[in-house]
């Protein structure tokens, strides 16, 4: 046998037609998934099977698609190529946020143009990379006025970034991709993450003091009058101006002990 030719597993250990068969049904069903999965993001129409609903804030009805849906499609569609990871969180008294961000990845790959007159030319797709970037949100857990799993609400929440980003794809768009819910959601991205840079900002003056994260969140609560899951973009401004004041304060401390 030429050494440079490619040896097969059946080769080397003789394969049972009944476990060839059940491959090969296997390797059906998952071009039928990825069939079902362009003709959706295509369509965009979402199998109404899948579609349940649940009770929104307002007494309003929503429909909503549990996870396990969004990750079957984009597995059928980007095999192993796509991700997704949190790259900020959030944990208030009353509810967590999360940013997450959807990572696909689609291999280059080489094409062959078969000319009339014979001819051959071969030209290259270069690797693709698209990322999408939502937020996700979810009210803790309590019993008796205890939380009862921080983790649990996270993960909640990182679900819910998850599906956002991937409804920004295509995915289930005709559900979470309406204008208006996509203008709501442009405005509630937009609102938060002035909110968190402000925020973020008012820690690293406090870590400047020496103040921990819960003694920054006690002295705007106090100042503020609210919780700071209900701040708003002036709020944050406000808890700037508030630091501001507590560094001066802090200061002039040391220039009269001095």
């Amino acid at each position: 046998m030429n050494t440079g030719e490619l040896i097969s597993l059946e080769n080397l250990i003789p394969v049972p037609q009944e476990i060839k068969d059940e491959v090969e049904n296997l390797e059906q069903i998952q071009r039928d998934r990825q069939r079902t999965a362009y003709e959706a993001l295509v369509t965009r129409y979402t199998p109404r099977d899948v579609i349940e609903q649940r009770e929104g804030r307002g007494g309003k009805t929503l429909d909503y698609i549990k996870a396990w849906w969004f990750i079957e499609q984009a597995n059928a569609l980007f095999g192993h190529f796509w991700s997704f990871e949190v790259t900020d969180q959030y944990v208030g008294d009353h509810q967590v946020w999360v940013r997450g961000k959807v990572t696909i990845t689609i291999p280059g790959e080489d094409f062959e143009d078969i000319f009339p007159d014979g001819t051959r030319r071969v030209h290259r797709r270069e690797t693709m990379t698209i990322t999408k970037v939502q937020f996700g949100g979810h009210d803790l857990a309590k019993k008796d006025g205890r939380v009862i799993s921080v983790g649990d609400t996270l993960k909640a929440a990182a679900t819910d970034s998850m599906k956002k980003c991937l409804s920004l794809v295509g995915i289930a768009a005709d559900v979470y991709g309406d204008r208006e819910t996509l203008e709501e959601e442009r405005k509630q991205e937009e609102h938060s993450q002035e909110v968190l840079q402000r925020l973020a900002a008012t820690y690293n003056m406090g870590k400047e003091m020496g103040w921990s994260q819960e003694e920054v969140e006690a002295r705007l609560r106090l100042d503020l009058g609210k919780d700071l899951e209900d701040m708003t973009p002036e709020d944050g401004l406000e808890a700037l101006r508030i630091m501001n004041r507590a560094k001066k304060e802090a200061a002039d401390a040391v220039d009269e002990k001095g």
